[in-house]
């Protein structure tokens, strides 16, 4: 029988990459998508109109999913933080993964965050401690994950993927280096207010293949979804200078250094590796987006 994973937020910046990465790796795709949204579903899933609070059940019964990738939050820049769906959100992926579980479903597949451990200056492993005092954002992702396992009917049944700093084609106006980018697009200056906090850019369709590495494995458990290569935010600013052609790059004074960077060991254990050098995903995004282009 073909395998079969559903995906929540299909047709936001990182769960339309893994709809397409697990259509290309022969799985049959569905995509849970809000009817308004429904033109923008990849082309290779099959629609199930709804959401994480009115899915269409039978719809979901008739697929049979055997694996659910959930992308699905609010991920806005500079407002998913605080926002106040947060919590509703985190109560809604809770009740949707019970009742794939009591449905049926091999395996639930949750996306958190980097933002779920303390900052460290060493590698983040997975038993890394985690915030003492997080925003609304990553207290409700760290509230799904606590439930979710907690619900599982076994541990091989649940997996949770700290994605680190996503970035890539289609990203969201607004993160760091699409900001940035357009910035020395128009000839800006770009001030860092934090310049020396050290990050951990990982390309989406690393993000993407990750996912599905973990769809097919039997493992569960929290894994880290990094590059594994730390650079500080003047770093990547200035690879992302040099990849524009120009740029002029300040800084305000900083009194302290927050860090996280990935161990992606457990990860490499399955068998995946991340393919897409920062350099190569930052001159895809220029080459790509006309708005960044320097010809433009």
């Amino acid at each position: 029988m073909s395998k079969r994973i559903l995906v929540t937020g299909a047709t936001g910046f990182l769960g339309g990459g893994v709809a397409r990465i697990a259509a290309a790796a022969g799985w049959k795709v569905a995509a849970l998508v809000r009817p308004q949204s429904l033109a923008q579903t990849p082309q290779e899933a099959l629609v199930i109109s709804g959401s994480l609070e009115s899915p269409d059940w039978k719809a979901i019964e008739d697929f049979r999913p055997e694996v659910c990738v959930h992308c699905a939050w609010e991920v806005s820049p500079g407002h998913y933080n605080h926002s106040s769906r947060n919590d509703s959100l985190a109560k809604a992926t809770i009740a949707f993964a019970s009742e794939l579980y009591k449905r049926g479903l091999r395996k639930f597949i949750g996306f958190g965050s980097c933002a779920e451990y303390e900052s460290s200056s060493e590698a983040l492993e997975e038993n890394a401690p985690r915030r003492k005092h997080p925003d609304p954002y990553t207290e409700a992702k760290l509230k799904a994950l606590d439930a979710i396992q907690e619900c599982a009917p076994s541990p091989s049944a649940f997996a949770w993927m700290r994605v680190f700093y996503a970035y890539g084609p289609g990203e969201p106006l607004g993160k760091f280096i699409s900001s940035t980018m357009q910035a020395f697009a128009k000839g800006e200056t770009v001030t860092l207010m934090r310049a020396f906090d050290i990050v951990d850019y990982i390309h989406c369709s690393d993000v993407a293949s990750a996912a599905i590495c973990l769809a097919a494995s039997n493992e569960g458990g929290i894994f880290n979804a990094g590059s594994g290569h730390p650079l500080s935010v003047r770093q990547v600013a200035e690879a992302i200078r040099n990849v524009c052609g120009r740029g002029i790059i300040t800084e305000m004074p900083q009194n302290e250094q927050s860090s996280r960077f990935a161990n992606i060991q457990r990860l490499g254990n399955l068998g995946w590796v991340p393919r897409c050098r920062l350099q190569d995903g930052l001159a895809e995004m220029w080459m790509h987006q006309a708005l960044f282009n320097p010809q433009g």
